[in-house]
């Protein structure tokens, strides 16, 4: 095969494909990247950047009091931050419209299938939307634009600087057989290639001297088509992984490029940031190449509260950076008020919960902390958002509410699990003895006797059965 610039080879095709295929396992099976940047406490970020963006358009005359604001959201995955978010609006008493967009028509019907969009119509809407397809355009003029883990699967042009001089950092593409995923399997050769260099890239090129850097010229044209359907004035909100500054890109090497049955690179937000020109650039302080987040406003002369909210959130902490914290502290047991303290900091995000079920399991919490756990445990619940999957929150749930001899709390967990997982024979067991404690012989019995036919053999409940005179 020729080599070609690697915004044209066939990858980015290849990786398209494979999310189409894949649907909302992509994120259930833990394919792709998404549990921090889909979480409850980003969701809240972002519905404050949402309402400050909104009072700056209003300050400056440009939307009434009770207009809705118009969010779009490219690249949506399996859904979990538009419901997030959906949620924080509401709760904050935000007029809002939601266009919820994918690429991918598996995880567009998905998403319309979910419950909560039923209960919106007219508010949160789903479309397929190609980011960069000249046939798609969203039915609306985004006042927000959302694009998480998005411009790093967008197709990028590698570049190579030798002596001064500028070159295509060209790729062949050579496809072994087999049964992996074609990005997976695909072996890439690089080579330096004489070419007219655009404009663009000869300017930025002396900005990273010599070495290879990337241009994500797919993000680049998706931002350039954002701004023709918003008329020029919208705010971008981007999280992904990337070089957050200059220093980033110059590390040489190939270019930088990740396989997850699809393909993704690192995002050059320095090449965006020359780009986006004067245009306010906002970037969180610690940004870093696992995950940054940003903000790209266009429209407005005043950003006054938008710069604010900024600064008070995404702006000022690393929220990768808490989440490293959150796993050290759970290496050492914990008591459980200060496990409740960490969990009400995360907004007591589901996904957090379920990272500190074992020391809640192993805690020995006073009446007082276990009512409070419960409490915990609904608050959480509420925000959980199913993708399926080996994360079973339901389940991790009933085990703690189990724990604290909360019977009928644990069973209807149990239950919850049994619903979105499946049969499983752990479940079923940990309900029958629930039910048990419960009273309820007839339908404890009948657990055992399941568990015995999806687990032939399960020593827990032959016994049980046994004592019962049930078998």
């Amino acid at each position: 095969m020729t080599a070609t610039p690697l915004s044209e080879s066939p990858l980015w095709r290849w990786s398209s494909q494979f999310y189409e295929r894949a649907a909302t396992e992509a994120w259930s099976k833990g394919t792709v990247p998404w549990r921090l940047t889909n979480s409850v406490r980003v969701a809240e970020a972002y519905g404050r950047m949402i309402t400050a963006w909104r009072a700056d358009l209003i300050a400056a005359g440009l939307k009434t009091v009770d207009a809705p604001i118009e969010v779009l959201e490219l690249g949506g995955g399996a859904g979990r931050l538009a419901f997030h978010l959906v949620r924080w609006l509401e709760a904050a008493k935000v007029p809002f419209q939601l266009m919820w967009t994918d690429a991918a028509q598996s995880n567009v019907e998905a998403f319309r299938a979910r419950a909560f969009v039923h209960e919106r119509p007219g508010v949160v809407e789903a479309l397929k939307l190609d980011a960069l397809s000249e046939r798609d355009a969203p039915p609306m003029a985004p006042d927000v634009v959302i694009a998480t883990y998005l411009f790093d699967t967008l197709p990028h042009d590698a570049w190579a600087v030798r002596g001064g001089k500028v070159f295509s950092r060209a790729v062949r593409v050579e496809l072994p057989p087999g049964d992996a995923p074609e990005c997976e399997r695909a072996v890439l050769e690089w080579e330096d290639v004489e070419v007219d260099v655009p404009a663009f890239v000869r300017g930025y090129a002396p900005r990273v001297g010599e070495g290879v850097f990337m241009v994500p010229s797919g993000a680049l044209r998706c931002l350039a088509r954002v701004g023709g359907w918003a008329h020029g004035r919208c705010l971008v909100l981007a999280a992904d992984k990337g070089e957050p500054d200059v220093a980033a890109v110059q590390t040489g090497g190939n270019p930088k490029l990740q396989r997850h049955g699809g393909i993704s690179a690192m995002v050059n937000f320095d090449a965006i940031r020359a780009w986006w020109g004067w245009r306010p650039f906002l970037r969180s302080a610690q940004a870093e190449p696992d995950l940054g987040f940003y903000a790209l406003a266009q429209g407005l002369e005043t950003l006054a509260v938008t710069r604010a909210t900024w600064s008070a959130t995404l702006g000022a902490e690393s929220l990768l950076h808490r989440l490293r914290e959150l796993d050290a502290l759970l290496q050492y047991p914990q008591p459980v008020k200060r496990l409740l303290e960490v969990l009400e900091a995360w907004r007591f995000d589901p996904d957090v919960f379920v990272r500190m079920a074992e020391p809640l399991r192993a805690a020995q919490p006073t009446p007082d902390e276990g009512a409070l756990l419960v409490e915990a445990i609904d608050r959480a619940w509420e925000s959980h958002f199913e993708v399926g999957g080996a994360v079973d929150v339901a389940f991790e749930m009933a085990t703690v509410l189990h724990r604290l001899g909360q019977l009928t709390h644990a069973a209807r967990f149990y239950e919850r699990s049994l619903e979105a997982h499946g049969r499983h024979a752990t479940v079923c067991f940990n309900l029958a003895l629930c039910r048990l404690d419960l009273g309820d012989r007839e339908r404890g019995a009948a657990l055992l006797r399941e568990v015995l036919s999806l687990s032939p053999g399960h020593g827990g409940a032959t016994r049980i059965l046994a004592r019962l005179g049930a078998g």
